[in-house]
């Protein structure tokens, strides 16, 4: 158990430096895009309400401060890839759980569908945020969900901790 605190406060130590998201002063390091070529974008927003024991990605705890950043720099990301010349037609935003902050999201998916172009957009949800969101997120243009059911046992749903925050499957 004091091995898990201090290995716990090392990692998120070395993890508040990585998560400041401060404005960078360099070139995006990105190699050229083939003009010819359109790319699937994978966009990855690691924040959860809930860390669910089981999840082997990348994620940590929701904190709203930090989840508004990490949308700005998540969008400078897409602007950066443009500037090299990608062009996507396709999004998929994993997670994490990229429904977390879905005013956020529609503005990411916003920019991509004017800027870019992109029809094609797909989101991991949890089931919590579809009561409150399904038809905000399709109003957004987002038109693929993947839901985290994760189980329909409710007995594995309490093993994993999901029974109590997501109810039954």
């Amino acid at each position: 158990m004091i091995l898990d605190r201090l290995l716990g406060n090392y990692l998120r130590r070395v993890s508040r430096r990585q998560l400041s998201f401060q404005a960078v002063d360099t070139e995006s390091g990105l190699p050229r895009a083939a003009p010819d070529r359109s790319y699937l974008l994978y966009l990855h927003v690691p924040f959860c309400v809930v860390l669910c024991p089981f999840c082997s990605f990348h994620r940590v705890r929701f904190k709203r401060d930090r989840a508004e950043q990490y949308f700005v720099a998540l969008r400078r990301e897409i602007e950066l890839a443009a500037e090299s010349g990608f062009r996507f037609s396709e999004a998929y935003f994993g997670g994490g759980t990229p429904t977390v902050l879905p005013d956020k999201l529609a503005e990411v998916v916003r920019y991509l569908r004017n800027q870019q172009g992109v029809t094609r957009i797909s989101a991991e949800t949890n089931p919590d945020d579809l009561a409150n969101g399904a038809a905000s997120l399709a109003d957004v243009g987002i038109n693929r969900l993947s839901v985290g059911v994760q189980s329909f046992d409710d007995e594995l749903l309490k093993q994993m901790e999901r029974l109590e925050k997501y109810g039954s499957g």
